[in-house]
């Protein structure tokens, strides 16, 4: 029964990347200019993209594009992506606090409207999600920020029992995530994948979930950034539990990313548009300090 659930998991995986690299490559590789444009444009902060993208320098568009390539290049085959989550641009709202341009990632343990939330379990793969959490739907239908990707975290992610203490990320649907700076070495866990994607360049920036180091831990692996807040500045509504024992260290949804700066540009956004208050009134409102 398993197995069944991982090749049909897998088969349409394998589609949705095949079906990406046709449009994005158009059947052939990229030229040399435009890999150097790709990589400059992949170098940017988030500020930078975010400015850029206002004064028409660059389009959001231009942005996807260049995670898809890269992402396509080195983020398969270190098996961090769990699925490419493919779809319209965010609408065009009126915004003090817009991120227009930033794209970014979550781990498969967050809730996403018609994506699966499996922690890393085979037995909850093709079961979609209804409801997104709110931490994105706040970051893509207030702030405009896109999702591109949904990443591979160990199995059973966030349990007391394996997942909250995982010195690597490997399940029985994606493997094991290799470090992208050296695939002899791993990525940490539980939120590897989303480590190895945002420090192969292939996102943004990343969203993991923390109890006892699940994104710290892989970020420190990968030579990238994490930082946990406080728990009640996050919504934990949406955010998916591998078993019902809850830990004392509660789970926080977690930033990673290239920067301190990165993330204290999601996060200022995040917390001065006071959107996670309008669908969690736990959520403690207070606004970005520096």
């Amino acid at each position: 029964m398993l197995k069944a659930i991982i090749e049909k998991k897998q088969s349409q995986r394998s589609a949705a990347i095949q079906e990406l690299a046709s449009v994005k490559r158009g059947g052939g590789g990229a030229s040399f200019s435009e890999r150097e444009r790709v990589m400059k444009l992949l170098r940017l902060s988030l500020s930078q993209v975010v400015a850029q993208v206002q004064q028409g320098t660059i389009s959001e568009e231009d942005v996807v594009a260049a995670y898809l390539m890269r992402a396509l290049d080195v983020a398969v085959d270190s098996n961090f992506l769990a699925e490419i989550c493919q779809g319209p641009a965010p609408k065009r709202v009126a915004s003090d606090h817009s991120l227009r341009g930033v794209t970014f990632s979550v781990a498969d343990w967050i809730g996403m409207s018609s994506y699966d939330s499996t922690c890393g379990l085979a037995s909850r793969a093709l079961k979609p999600m209804t409801e997104d959490a709110v931490v994105v739907k706040v970051l893509r239908d207030h702030l405009q920020a896109r999702p591109l990707f949904r990443t591979s975290v160990a199995q059973a992610a966030g349990s007391l029992d394996m997942g909250c203490f995982a010195s690597e990320t490997v399940n029985a649907t994606w493997g094991r995530a290799l470090n992208p700076h050296n695939k002899e070495f791993s990525t940490g866990g539980a939120c590897g994948g989303e480590a190895g994607l945002v420090a192969s360049n292939s996102i943004g920036i990343g969203l993991a979930v923390d109890v006892f180091g699940d994104a710290r831990y892989p970020a420190a692996c990968c030579g990238v950034v994490a930082f946990k807040p406080t728990s009640k500045r996050m919504s934990q509504v949406g955010v998916s539990h591998a078993s019902t024992r809850q830990a004392v260290c509660q789970a926080v949804v977690t930033p990673i990313a290239r920067s301190v700066k990165d993330i204290s540009c999601l996060l200022k956004a995040l917390w001065d548009s006071k959107g996670q208050s309008l669908y969690d009134k736990a959520v403690c409102s207070l606004p970005f300090n520096h």
